[in-house]
Parts: C-alpha cells; structure tokens; sequence
C-alpha cells in the first residue's frame, strides 16, 4: 500500500508541476464533472482537466458521502482543484457536465462558463425514442390497441378545435410511425439476444454454426440503457451472425421466435 500511495504523491506532484507551468504561459483549463456509481452503489464525481492542444488531466473520483446539492458539488470541486494548486475562478473558464436540475444550478452558481454535456442530451433522446414505452393518442382508436397501464399517452391538450385535432393526430401518428417500427425490430433484436445469452445449451448450439462460419466464437451482444451507442454494436452483432441464428432456432424448433416482417 505505501508503494502505491508514494507512487500517487510522485505522479501528483508532477501534474501540479505541469500545471504551474501552464498556468505560467497563460493557459486556462477547461473541466469535466462526471458522476459514476460503482457495483457496490457508491457515488462518484470524475474531473478531467482540458487544455487547448488536447491534453486531459484526470484529477481522480471523489467520493460523494451522502446527499449532494449544488453548493456541496461546487465546494468538491474547489477543493479538488485546490489539492493541485488551481483556483476554480482564475484558472477554470468552461465546466461541461450532464443535465440534471443540480448540475444546472451548479453551473449558474460556478465562476466558469458552464456548457451542458451534447452526448447527455443524444443519450436523453435516445432513450425517449427507443426505450420509454409510449402511445399517441388517435381521434379513432379501439380499445383493443391501448393499454394504459403500459404506454405513456402522448396527449394534444392546446387545440380546441376538433378539426385540428384530428390532423394533428394524424400528423403525430405519422411521424411515430416509422420510430416505432425501429423500436419494434429492436425488441425483437433484444428478445433474441436474451434467449440466447441466458441457455447456455442454446448459446452452444448458436456457436457450432458461428464457429463454422466464421472459425471462432462471438457472442450476441445486448444493448445498455446507459450507453446510447450501445443499440449500433448490438444491432452489428446480430445482423453479423443473423443466418447463424436461424439456423440454430430451426435446430431448437423456435423458427416462430423469427419474424420475417
């Protein structure tokens, strides 16, 4: 343990070195504020310095003991900086964190500019689009397709007019329509992947096929809620070793599990 805590204090003081010569010619830095929960459901902030040639700086995870407001996330920041010798007001012109209510409000309370997080917000309209369950509301529909117990109703409340009200629906359930398509094929994607991932009998007889066609083992791979781009690498995957796939469901007559549409 003290090996690794020396080796800490010699790399730190490095970086504070760097710093002061940074700071020295004029540099400014850019920061990051990223929240990380561990397995064990542990809170963390990871800041990242950034300077104008693409450097980055990690300054490490700070441990967020309890609840945590604005100012407590401002005062972590501060002190982290402090502990290399940087001042949030004089050396800190831009802070990009995500979106939530309390990363805003730390942003209007920082000295810095404060840019929200652009893959934060893909990430907010990806999940809204392809995971979130939803259902536009039609000026005709049967009781038979709703469920409100499972779709958020997407409702019109501004027109008062009833003709408007019908184009308007009939606009939303045309601009849905090929979203919820793409939605469709990915559960469908993700209810393979699954059947596959939790038999290991099947998996094995899913791997003959790939072994033979492609001279090793690749697993189908699942989709993440919390990484967005995650739906590109497991849709690759399964397109990949789609023939495979079928051909170990006729094996395990589950051709029914694959739909043709």
């Amino acid at each position: 343990m003290k090996i690794i805590l020396n080796y800490y204090e010699e790399k730190k003081a490095e970086m504070i070195q760097k710093f002061k010569n940074l700071v020295a010619s004029g540099t400014r830095f850019s920061l990051s504020v990223d929240e990380w929960t561990s397995v064990r459901n542990r809170r963390y902030f990871n800041l990242c310095l950034y300077v104008e040639d693409g450097e980055v700086f990690n300054l490490g995870l700070i441990y967020i003991p309890g609840k945590c407001g604005a100012e407590e996330t401002k005062k972590m920041v501060e002190d982290t900086l402090k502990r290399f010798q940087l001042d949030f007001e004089k050396h800190i012109v831009a802070t990009t964190s995500d979106g939530p209510n309390v990363m805003k409000k730390f942003g209007r309370e920082s000295p810095s500019e404060m840019i929200l997080c652009l893959n934060h917000a893909i990430h907010l309209g990806v999940v809204d689009t392809f995971y979130k369950k939803r259902q536009a509301t039609s000026a005709v529909s049967s009781s038979e397709d709703t469920d409100d117990s499972d779709d958020e109703i997407m409702e019109n409340k501004n027109s008062s007019d009833d003709e408007a009200d019908d184009n308007a629906s009939y606009d939303t359930n045309f601009r849905l329509q090929p979203i919820d398509e793409i939605k469709r094929v990915l559960d469908e994607t993700r209810s393979l992947v699954k059947l596959f991932r939790k038999s290991p009998l099947k998996n094995s007889q899913l791997q003959n096929y790939v072994k033979a066609e492609f001279g090793k083992e690749l697993s189908l791979l699942l989709d993440v809620k919390t990484r967005w781009n995650s739906i590109i690498v497991m849709a690759e995957r399964f397109l990949k070793l789609k023939n495979c796939v079928k051909k170990a469901l006729i094996d395990l007559n589950m051709l029914d599990k694959w739909n043709y549409n």
